[in-house]
């Protein structure tokens, strides 16, 4: 069968949506193909990189899972995010940046940066204070802080 060419052909949209995928990446593998890969946000921070935060809500709130539970009136506000291997710091843009931002980025100068391998998050931690920002490898993100002894909430995401 020299010169003759053999191929089989696959209706993928007749497949369950769970089935489509692995059979595009093996074929796309077998052509040479590669699928391009996301880079990873945490990759990015780890080498010394930053990111550019931006909250889900206009306020901290009592709690977050769902949605905001018990609005505050602490404003949430944007920021940007570097880190390496030891330590992090955020740093609100001075034209979005309520009163409390300028606390925050105080607080964050020189967070100490913990990489959580059980959850492939960042985790950073104000120094003299209370609180963290935890990063996921998806750019989610949740930041608690106290106000007294009350903590709030607030969660975005980083690009």
């Amino acid at each position: 069968m020299a010169g003759k060419k053999v191929g089989v052909r696959v209706d993928v949209s007749t497949m369950p949506l769970r089935c489509r995928l692995p059979v595009v990446a093996a074929a796309l593998a077998a052509c040479g193909v590669a699928a391009a890969q996301p880079a990873n946000l945490l990759s990015k921070l780890r080498s010394g990189g930053e990111v550019t935060c931006q909250p889900a809500h206009p306020v901290f709130c009592a709690n977050v899972h769902v949605t905001c539970v018990g609005p505050t009136r602490v404003a949430s506000f944007p920021f940007r995010l570097r880190a390496n291997e030891t330590s992090g710091a955020i740093e609100a843009p001075e034209d979005a940046a309520p009163e409390n931002a300028a606390t925050m980025g105080a607080l964050y100068e020189r967070a100490g940066a913990t990489w959580d391998a059980a959850t492939e998050s960042l985790i950073l931690r104000p120094r003299d204070a209370q609180g963290y920002i935890r990063l996921h490898p998806d750019g989610r993100y949740t930041f608690r802080f106290y106000v007294g002894a009350a903590g709030v909430m607030s969660l975005g995401r980083c690009e």
